[in-house]
């Protein structure tokens, strides 16, 4: 064999790509990955949506004062929702506060007597304190 013929040889070019199982089993694991996270991730966004709103009812609780001086009438929190939606707090579909021990009383002066409140959401329920004489949610 002569020098020249092997440097002259055409080397045959390894196959390039991959094979439809390799493309399968990855396909199958982006899809079980995908199933996994979409229901969390779901739920996560449940629980934010959530904490929004009882973020905004408390703000709308912790304003009943204001509320009262400026109509100038006594507000007793009982239990929301109520038939005459008498009072002004805005509550989601389905969610319920109540007041625990006795009616919190917020006079016409802006004043509020104290207590503590539920808000149930369907999924969880929250006890604040509403304590006199301004009755911020703590």
């Amino acid at each position: 064999m002569r020098m020249s013929d092997t440097c002259h040889r055409v080397r045959a070019k390894p196959d390039s790509g991959f094979t439809l199982l390799e493309l399968l089993v990855v396909l199958t694991l982006l899809a079980a990955m995908t199933g996994l996270a979409v229901p969390r991730m779901y739920a996560l966004y449940e629980a934010g949506e959530r904490s929004f709103e009882r973020g905004r009812v408390l703000d709308e609780v912790a304003a009943l004062p204001l509320v009262a001086l400026r109509r100038g009438q006594e507000i007793s929190l009982a239990q929301l929702p109520m038939e005459d939606d008498s009072l002004p707090v805005d509550l989601p579909v389905g969610w319920v506060l109540r007041s625990v021990d006795k009616p919190v009383r917020y006079t016409r002066t802006g004043i509020c007597l104290g207590g503590r409140i539920d808000i149930d959401d369907g999924v969880t329920i929250d006890r604040y304190v509403l304590a006199p004489p301004h009755c911020q949610p703590q």
